[in-house]
């Protein structure tokens, strides 16, 4: 699956994955390879999938970030951005877990002010979930508005798979 480009501000392989906030601490692979950076990117993202309390806090505050002008704008840059990416992602994943395919779920994710991904939760956790949430951390996202410079905007997509 083609993917736009991985951030190119920083080197996967030194990412410090906020995503990991409730893990309480950042995961670092640094001067490992990408795969070993993305395999510590999916086992963060898997711990915090798990969470339900963290889900619900991201999912509230989405909620809350979407109600601004600032936040309708952005989803206007971002589906052009990734959508392609996204069907690509989720056939990818499908054909992966062939199985899993009857539940739709919830993609909530933390954009920061340089348009980088910092938490990338799913709910419910499913293969296909897990898979998709593990994809998007690759993609490129536009910048958020200034308004979100210290905590990043959150936004939640509703995926159906039926």
């Amino acid at each position: 699956m083609p993917v736009k480009g991985l951030h190119g501000r920083r080197p996967l392989g030194g990412v410090s994955v906020r995503a990991a906030e409730c893990l309480g601490e950042s995961v670092r692979s640094p001067g490992r390879g990408r795969k070993a950076a993305i395999a510590a990117i999916a086992v963060s993202l898997a711990a915090c999938v798990s969470s339900p309390d963290v889900f619900t806090t991201y999912r509230e505050r989405a909620a809350k970030d979407f109600r601004t002008p600032e936040a309708q704008a952005y989803v206007e840059a971002l589906l052009p951005a990734v959508g392609a990416d996204l069907a690509a992602l989720l056939k990818r994943c499908v054909a992966e877990y062939p199985e899993d395919t009857s539940a739709s779920f919830e993609l909530v994710f933390n954009i920061d002010h340089w348009g980088e991904p910092k938490a990338i939760l799913v709910g419910p956790k499913t293969a296909v979930s897990t898979c998709v949430a593990s994809g998007f951390f690759l993609f490129s996202f536009p910048r958020p508005d200034a308004r979100f410079e210290k905590s990043g905007l959150t936004m939640m997509l509703p995926i159906g798979l039926e």
